[in-house]
C-alpha cells in the first residue's frame, strides 16, 4: 500500500535524527500527516472514477472499498512513523506489543467478522486493526516522551559515544551516563 508506505518513509528517513531528539519535532509531524492526508484525499477523488473507466459501472464496488482501505492504510502508515521514532530509542518491547495487538486483533476479525459479514468484515477488520495499531503506537510515544522529559541528549566526538544527561529540574544539577553501542559504562559524580 503506497499510502502505508508515506510515511513510514518519513519515519526511516529521520530514523538516524530521531536517536538524538527526545521527541518528533512538530514541523516532522505536521508535514508527514498532511503529506499524507493530501495524498490520501487525491487517492478518494480518483479511485473510484478510475475504476469505473478502466473497467465498469459493475466495479464500482471496488472503488468504495479501496477508498475505505485508504483511510485504513494511511493510519496504519502514521503508526509506522511512531514506530521509527521508537525503535530508534530502543523501544523494541512497545513496537513489538503493538505488532502483537494488531495481529491478533487481525486474527480474530478475520475468523469472526469475515464470518459474519464477508467482505465489509474484512475492511472492518483491516480498518479496526490499524486504528488499534496506532493508538499502541502513539500510547508508547507519549509514555516515552513524558518519561524522558527533562533529558539532554549530546553526540560527543568520540565515534558511537552518546552523552545522556539527566537533570534534576529543581536543582539543576546533571549527572552523565556515558555508554558506547557494544557495552554499557556508567560515569557518575559522587555526592
Amino acid at each position: 500500500a503506497p499510502l502505508a508506505a508515506l510515511p513510514a518513509i518519513v519515519g526511516t528517513t529521520y530514523f538516524k535524527k530521531f536517536a538524538k531528539q527526545p521527541c518528533i519535532p512538530p514541523k516532522v509531524i505536521g508535514f508527514t500527516v498532511l503529506m499524507t492526508v493530501i495524498t490520501c484525499v487525491c487517492f478518494l477523488l480518483i479511485i473510484r472514477p478510475l475504476v469505473i473507466y478502466l473497467y465498469s459501472e459493475r466495479y464500482a464496488v471496488v472503488g468504495s472499498y479501496a477508498s475505505l482501505l485508504s483511510v485504513s492504510f494511511c493510519i496504519h502508515g502514521l503508526g509506522d512513523m511512531f514506530n521509527r521514532y521508537l525503535c530508534s530509542h530502543g523501544q523494541g518491547v512497545s513496537v513489538r506489543n503493538a505488532s502483537i495487538a494488531n495481529g491478533v486483533s487481525k486474527i480474530l476479525g478475520y475468523i469472526v467478522l469475515v464470518a459474519l459479514f464477508n467482505t465489509n468484515g474484512a475492511i472492518a477488520t483491516t480498518i479496526i486493526c490499524d486504528v488499534i495499531y496506532f493508538l499502541c503506537l502513539i500510547y508508547s510515544y507519549v509514555k516515552f516522551v513524558k518519561k524522558e522529559e527533562g533529558h539532554e541528549y549530546e553526540i560527543l566526538p568520540a565515534s558511537g559515544l552518546i552523552a545522556k544527561r539527566y537533570f534534576n529540574l529543581r536543582r539543576q544539577e546533571a549527572a552523565p551516563y556515558l555508554f558506547h553501542s557494544s557495552y554499557f559504562r556508567y560515569c557518575t559524580d559522587p555526592k
